[in-house]
């Protein structure tokens, strides 16, 4: 079983839609989120189109880069490097904030008072993985700031790849794709027997739970009160849309040597025991 769906649901509006893609001639998968930073960049630049934040429009030049990099990556070297591939993403992603600066977009406002504010600003997550050939799959980790990578097994809960680029608790950003900021692409790589769900989620899909441990009880509750995964979806849009605090883009994938949803549900029953019986302190 393979099967993978999307989440977005705005509030600000400054979330990229979410990507989920396979190459035909490419034996890797691909998924992306992409949020852009409002109190970086709250600067409004003009299209052809419409007048947005600067942060709404590093959020989807930032995505559009980070899919063709992946493309073009593959079509030049028919392989995966993962050490090298944060280095083509960064290249990437100021070529396209460049490319748009000079040609496609107007800046209509500067707020020039505090010196903090920078051209364009956004974070991503991004997960590259192929279909495993046993029953363990390898994940390629990319990200900065506070956009997370996941994934969730039934054996050992729910792991987070990926690591914050915030001061404090507050979440305050310190590293994140930018036209004039120095930013980094951290990059890791995990493997996971199967079944696992596999998850990338902008920072609205988590801040409204106090931990992980709580964000895995809301995942495991919406996947066990489905029928299917179409239902799951409509189910987290559902309970998002009661507590959410900023925009939601997300991409969820299930893998699993089972055929069926119903079978994939009951390998976690076990998991929700486990938490409900109180021994996963």
């Amino acid at each position: 079983m393979f099967q993978s769906f999307t989440i977005k649901i705005d509030l600000k509006g400054e979330d990229a839609d979410p990507i989920f893609f396979k190459k035909d001639d490419c034996s890797f998968f691909f998924q992306s989120v992409c949020d852009g930073l409002g109190k970086a960049d709250p600067n409004i630049y003009k299209s052809e189109k419409e007048e947005r934040t600067g942060a709404y429009f590093a959020s989807r030049l930032a995505s559009k880069a980070t899919l063709q990099v992946f493309e073009e990556y593959w079509q030049q070297f028919n392989s995966f490097n993962h050490l090298e591939f944060p280095f083509f993403l960064r290249n990437g992603i100021l070529q396209e904030f460049k490319k748009a600066l000079a040609s496609e977009l107007k800046q209509t406002t500067f707020n020039e008072a505090n010196p903090s504010f920078r051209t364009f600003a956004t974070t991503l997550s991004i997960l590259i993985y192929a279909l495993p050939e046993s029953n363990r799959i390898e994940m390629y980790s990319y990200s900065n700031g506070t956009s997370r990578n996941y994934y969730l097994t039934p054996d050992s809960g729910l792991h987070q790849i990926t690591k914050d680029d915030s001061k404090n608790r507050n979440m305050l950003i310190c590293n994140y794709c930018s036209l004039d900021y120095d930013f980094m692409i951290h990059s890791d790589r995990q493997n996971s027997f199967l079944p696992v769900i596999i998850l990338s989620t902008s920072d609205g899909g988590f801040l409204s739970f106090a931990d992980n441990h709580e964000f895995e009880i809301f995942l495991l509750e919406s996947l066990l009160e489905s029928s299917t995964i179409s239902e799951m979806k409509e189910i987290l849009i559902r309970k998002y849309k009661k507590v959410i605090k900023d925009d939601i883009s997300m991409v969820l994938t299930f893998v699993s040597e089972r055929e069926t949803f119903d079978e994939l549900k009951k390998d976690f029953i076990s998991r929700m025991k486990y938490i409900k019986e109180g021994k996963d302190e």
